[in-house]
């Protein structure tokens, strides 16, 4: 049941439960209508959302090739593929949405992701031109807008 609650709110949903003793218990989960948002910004804005009830920060990392560069002597493939060796399990992996970008989502604060860092910066050495953008809750936003707001400054324009 912990499982299914996480899953559930990470997309926007409920879940309730009525018990009755000896008749049994009624679980219902409630879903959003899909808002039109992109798989990107449901996360970060379900992410803001429990790091505030939870009280834990987190870092964005954006990672990106600049446009027409080469992979050097790495193996081809999408920037996601190749960033996902370098991150723990407690952090998320997606696409951004400007093309050829990829996050990280690191359940730490800013302080706390030089290590992170340093693995990226460590296996796309080879990567010219490889760009590393970061953002951290709350320490330097305090919502998903403030986030995307600091995230557009940073990145070039499509």
């Amino acid at each position: 049941l912990p499982i299914v609650r996480e899953i559930v709110e990470a997309h926007g949903g409920r879940v309730a439960v009525t018990s009755q003793p000896g008749a049994g218990s009624t679980f219902v989960v409630t879903l959003p209508i899909a808002t039109g948002k992109s798989h990107f910004q449901a996360y970060l804005d379900w992410r803001v959302g429990y790091s505030e009830r939870r009280g834990e920060p987190f870092t964005l990392v954006l990672i990106a090739a600049e446009p027409g560069q080469t992979h050097g002597s790495r193996t081809p493939g999408s920037m996601r593929d190749r960033v996902h060796p370098m991150v723990r399990s407690s952090d998320a992996v997606l696409d951004h949405d400007r093309a050829g970008w990829v996050a990280v989502f690191a359940p730490v604060r800013r302080s706390e992701a030089t290590a992170l860092l340093s693995r990226i910066r460590e296996h796309l050495a080879s990567e010219i031109g490889t760009r590393l953008v970061t953002v951290a809750f709350p320490e330097e936003a305090r919502t998903a807008v403030e986030l995307t707001v600091a995230l557009d400054a940073a990145i070039p324009a499509a």
